[in-house]
């Protein structure tokens, strides 16, 4: 089997040409594109190791409610990989073992399979191939509704390049195939994938090595509800009180 799976219908030789560009998996240079998607406004920083002068360790999505690793590379930066790609089975380890600046509970991005059971091909509002429908897709919609990037083919069909053009605020962004975390419903052996260099969706076998890119449910920041926060004052303040009536009356 391939590296890659190609699932657009009518594979023209250029599409190979991507293919090849994509198996060398480059780094994309990091390039947040004003105006382009929604990421200006869904995107909110989280500050999570304390340390506001060197930037943000994770992007809350408002979109989809849940929080994004700055770095899309993070087991290559962090030295847990020689270059970052493991097979479905490590990936999925190594996110649910993740803990950056004592936050835990982080996964692999999650999709749901639209379709009848398995791939579900096309160019437009399916489940596989390009231009999928990116409300069963968390990277799909980071990919496609985020950052405004357009498929390699566009929806008609057609030829379209220049995929890939913004990365918004993340770092390391690889432009290879990153694992999710579903198993592909006909076949266990495989499982789903996206190819964020040319915004394909497909799946290929668990013991391909691809990328992975921490993602968390919820926001890993949120700030108390107004009346979580009053009854947290409350509490604080009739520790005090009782603290000021224990040393009076040792006093007396």
């Amino acid at each position: 089997m391939p590296l890659f799976r190609m699932t657009s219908p009518g594979v023209a030789p250029s599409m190979l040409v991507a293919l090849a560009l994509v198996a060398g998996a480059p780094q994309v240079q990091a390039a947040a594109v004003a105006g382009q998607g929604t990421w200006e406004t869904t995107l909110q920083g989280r500050d999570l190791d304390g340390n506001a002068a060197n930037g943000f360790e994770a992007y809350y999505d408002t979109a989809l409610d849940i929080t994004w690793l700055a770095d899309a590379n993070q087991a290559f930066t962090s030295g847990f990989d020689e270059i970052g790609a493991m097979n479905w089975s490590q990936a999925r380890a190594w996110a649910a073992n993740l803990n950056v600046h004592g936050t835990t509970g982080w996964r692999l991005p999650t999709l749901v399979d639209t379709g009848t059971p398995g791939c579900n091909m096309g160019v437009n509002g399916t489940d596989c191939g390009y231009n999928v429908d990116t409300s069963a897709s968390e990277m799909a919609h980071m990919y496609y509704v985020t950052l405004g990037n357009k498929g390699y083919y566009n929806t008609s069909g057609a030829f379209a390049g220049n995929s890939l053009t913004n990365t918004g605020p993340f770092s390391n962004v690889v432009g290879g195939v990153y694992w999710s975390g579903v198993e592909y419903a006909l076949d266990v052996d495989k499982a789903w994938e996206f190819i964020i260099l040319v915004g394909n969706q497909g799946y290929n076998i668990k013991g391909a090595a691809y990328y992975a890119w921490a993602v968390h449910s919820g926001d890993v920041a949120a700030v108390p509800e107004p009346q979580t926060f009053a009854l947290a004052m409350a509490g604080i303040a009739a520790l005090g009180f009782v603290a000021r009536r224990n040393k009076k009356a040792q006093v007396g």
